[in-house]
């Protein structure tokens, strides 16, 4: 998973295009996260593995992309929502 750095500190969210692939996932374009969030894309990324077994927690205002498995045999995901 990579993650943007400091794309939370606004509080924004950006505009999301739905749904991409046929899946339910949507999509920020770089150029949206740049006007909205005012930073640059490329260089605050940073790519957060985890390690199997471990847990990764994040706000709700985290901009996040996922990535392909490493591994050869497909672990489960879950994502947990928690309005409020």
């Amino acid at each position: 998973m990579q993650v943007v750095k400091g794309g939370h500190k606004t509080g924004r969210t950006c505009t999301h295009i739905c749904c991409v692939g046929g899946t339910w996932y949507t999509s920020v374009e770089e150029k949206e996260m740049k006007e909205t969030l005012g930073l640059e894309v490329e260089p605050n990324i940073v790519t957060c593995e985890v390690p199997k077994g471990d847990l990764l927690f994040m706000g709700r205002n985290s901009n996040l992309r996922m990535l392909s498995q490493n591994s050869q045999k497909a672990e489960h995901e879950t994502h947990v929502s928690s309005r409020g």
